[in-house]
């Protein structure tokens, strides 16, 4: 966001904007050499007191006269919404404005100077932000909202439950297991699966799923965690699977 106010302060205003500083100044310092100490311990020169108009007085006696442009960019937000924040900062700038030994406006001295006016061009910010982000979105109805269910790991959505004490935990590991549904089995935690197969014609490796995979190549896997836990053969790209093991 870019205030209207004095927008040479920003860094990323042109160097012509800053006859807009001048058009919201409220004052016109007097000439003094440069490098003569200040208030502000700068080598510029201090605005003087404030002129009739605000907002059409020149921040230096030798700076361009300000544009209708200008004036007029300078004096709508101080009948906005946010004028408070707007002239406390004005105020605290003011007293900052410095000249050059030319007469015009030390932009560098001045930037230097406006830091001190950082917490009131915040609060002029925050002051702002909530009209220009406009209103907040609907929260989405819950009902609305999909419910995706448990990651599909090597095609695996669906499992054959195999938690009880009694039930067989072993995966055939050979060229059928492609579409044999216990490729995808669920245990719980501290169960152990077993691969029984040829692992040097079908070595065991894991693939997919969630992070640390426990899975060994040994064939024989004890799982310390929750969590789905994808498998393949290196060798044949259609022998997979996935563990899902839950608490």
């Amino acid at each position: 966001m870019k205030l209207s106010i004095f927008p040479f302060l920003m860094p990323s205003a042109a160097a012509g904007a800053l006859a807009l500083f001048g058009a919201c100044s409220t004052a016109t310092p007097a000439a003094t050499p440069a490098g003569t100490p200040t208030e502000a311990g700068t080598d510029a020169q201090d605005a003087s007191p404030p002129a009739s108009d605000p907002c059409a007085t020149k921040a230096c006696p030798n700076d361009p006269a300000p544009t209708a442009e200008a004036v007029q960019s300078c004096r709508d937000p101080l009948s906005g919404r946010c004028s408070a924040e707007y002239r406390s900062y004005i105020d605290c700038v003011l007293p900052l404005i410095k000249c050059g030994s030319d007469g015009k406006l030390d932009a560098q001295a001045t930037l230097s100077a406006a830091a001190a006016c950082d917490a009131r061009s915040q609060a002029y910010r925050a002051c702002l932000s909530p009209a220009e982000a406009g209103p907040p979105d609907a929260p989405e109805p819950p009902d609305a909202r999909p419910d995706t269910g448990p990651p599909t790991v090597n095609g695996c959505s669906s499992f054959i439950v195999a938690t009880g004490p009694q039930d067989d935990r072993d995966i055939p590991w050979d060229f059928p297991i492609a579409t044999d549904p216990r490729r995808c089995l669920q245990v719980k935690v501290g169960q152990t699966v077993t691969w029984t197969g040829n692992f040097t014609i079908h070595p065991l490796a894991p693939l997919g799923g969630d992070a640390p995979n426990p899975i060994s190549a040994t064939g024989t896997t004890t799982f310390p965690g929750a969590g789905t836990f994808g498998y393949t053969c290196t060798s044949h790209s259609s022998m997979r699977g996935a563990i899902r093991v839950v608490p």
